[in-house]
């Protein structure tokens, strides 16, 4: 058998610290977040399983919708258990559920100390370790739980595929920070503790609380006017002018004429040479 790792935890002076005692001797303090946390989802889908029946339920079975997904925390900073640092995530397995108990947002013991405001659900983030048993890793998880009035948008958006995008934002007790409560920094690393009866981490305990805020992003549409483009002054346009007589060439033609003329008076010349010599004959005789 495994055996247990116990962390060195005692009380601190400042109210709800706790001071870890590392190996090297060095103590190192850890503070109750007072702020939320936002995660950004990055996976839905929609699932149906059978509802819980109490013992001694003997009615029929009843199917429940659940909307399970992915959620990543901040880039900055990351998600362990006290006295197990290696053991760092950012991402959480993430389930939405409907719960119409008229308790669900009554204020639980250690609620007020949270600085809470607007309260839409109840929201727990824990974690599982692996078991070799029955093959099961590691399992960060956030459990939020809403009206079924509230969660059925969010059922109706992942059937109908048209979320873009979601973000939620939590407020939990027995969740800590390396930051003193009156630091708000929201890129500090965050920390379940562990188990209170005996400081092992094996079954560190879970932080609960409120969801504070869901957001929902469907498609984006411009809605702005259309802006008119700009346009160049129009070139002037030439209109069509009636078609202009054709001038036929001067010179081939005179040249054609002079070219007559001397022909004819060569002609006139040679005719009347011919005319004398007769005569001339004619008068010997």
């Amino acid at each position: 058998m495994k055996e247990k790792v116990t962390v060195k935890l005692r009380e601190g002076t400042e109210v709800g610290e706790l001071v870890e005692t590392r190996p090297d001797g060095k103590e190192h303090s850890y503070y109750p977040r007072r702020y939320g946390v936002s995660f950004v989802v990055t996976e839905l889908r929609v699932s149906q399983a059978f509802n819980y029946r109490a013992e001694g339920d003997t009615g029929p079975s009843l199917m429940q919708y659940f909307v399970d997904g992915i959620a990543w925390l901040s880039d900055d900073y990351g998600l362990s258990v006290i006295g197990e640092p290696q053991n760092k995530t950012k991402k959480v397995e993430l389930q939405f559920r409907a719960d119409d108990r008229p308790e669900l947002l009554t204020k639980q013991p250690g609620d007020t100390d949270m600085g809470f405001g607007c309260a839409h659900g109840r929201a727990f983030l824990g974690f599982n370790r692996a078991d070799w048993e029955i093959k099961s890793p590691d399992q960060w998880y956030l459990c939020v739980s809403m009206n079924s009035a509230s969660l059925q948008p969010l059922i109706d958006a992942v059937l109908a595929g048209t979320v873009k995008q979601a973000n939620l934002r939590v407020r939990l007790k027995q969740l800590y920070s390396d930051d003193p409560p009156y630091m708000p920094i929201d890129d500090s690393n965050l920390y379940l503790r562990p188990n209170a009866r005996d400081n092992t981490i094996d079954m560190p305990e879970c932080a609960d609380g409120f969801l504070e805020g869901l957001r929902l992003d469907y498609s984006t549409i411009d809605v702005r006017p259309p802006v008119e483009p700009d346009h160049e002054p129009d070139a002037p346009t030439e209109e069509p002018s009636a078609q202009e007589p054709v001038i036929e060439p001067i010179l081939p033609a005179m040249q054609q004429l002079d070219a007559r003329i001397e022909a004819l008076r060569g002609t006139v010349k040679w005719v009347g040479g011919l005319i004398v010599v007769c005569l001339v004959i004619i008068a010997l005789k």
